[in-house]
């Protein structure tokens, strides 16, 4: 009788461990290094994808800050913002690798949340002399950043400024803050009649789903960047905006 109960207590346990609700992981800020094993820096791009633009170059041993994960794709604001491949990152400090940001020459313009002129410095640090003031929406070229400040090309030369007050968006011209993603109803879309690809992520080099035929029904769930998120036969996967109407 003693054994017969306690099979049944034992039984009961592992049906009350079975239900239990499984916790999933979630993205959570964190701090990664950046590492390559040739020694070369690594493009920080604008979206999700190696079709998207280079915004600046990590050396190997720079500290990032992870924001989010998309696929093989790591999302960080510091110490600039943009997307980054993981197979790039660790949690280790490469040995012997200082780091460091490099930037393309690349448009900015000046921001400021006051409305007041921003001062452009004869050095990375307010200690140096202010070289000039300008107003917000000035252009600027950017040419690298450090420890938040950037180095700027303006009128022929090199200034700097603290990187807040930089922007890659034209005054007026800012996108939207995303908010709650409404699903809808789409058609694919080809302009030369060709079928679209379906992909398994937001990138024009990931796997392939499949190829849909021009007007094929398809629910659009979500975005990413230039893509949607579409589910169609079951499956769900990455087509490029201007496919889908």
């Amino acid at each position: 009788m003693k054994k017969h109960s306690f099979l049944m207590i034992l039984l009961i346990l592992v049906l009350v461990v079975s239900a239990a609700p499984v916790s999933t992981a979630s993205a959570v800020t964190h701090t990664e290094y950046v590492r390559n094993p040739t020694g070369r820096t690594v493009n920080v791009r604008q979206g999700p994808g190696k079709g998207w633009t280079v915004d600046a170059e990590l050396k190997p041993g720079t500290k990032v800050t992870v924001e989010s994960i998309d696929g093989q794709w790591c999302r960080i604001s510091s110490p600039v913002s943009g997307w980054i491949m993981g197979k790039y990152l660790t949690d280790t400090p490469p040995k012997g690798a200082s780091g460091g940001v490099i930037a393309s020459t690349m448009t900015r313009y000046i921001t400021s949340p006051n409305g007041k002129k921003v001062n452009l410095r004869t050095g990375p640090g307010l200690g140096y002399g202010v070289g000039t003031q300008v107003e917000p929406g000035t252009k600027v070229d950017l040419l690298s950043t450090s420890k938040g400040w950037s180095a700027v090309k303006y009128n022929g030369f090199t200034v700097y400024v603290q990187s807040k007050f930089l922007s890659r968006y034209k005054p007026g011209t800012e996108p939207k803050k995303p908010g709650a993603f409404k699903s809808f109803s789409g058609k694919v879309y080809s302009l030369n009649g060709k079928k679209v690809n379906m992909r398994v992520r937001a990138d024009v080099n990931s796997d392939r789903i499949a190829q849909l035929e021009p007007w094929t029904s398809v629910d659009v769930i979500g975005e990413s960047g230039d893509w949607y998120i579409i589910r169609w036969a079951n499956a769900t996967g990455y087509m490029m905006r201007k496919y889908v109407h």
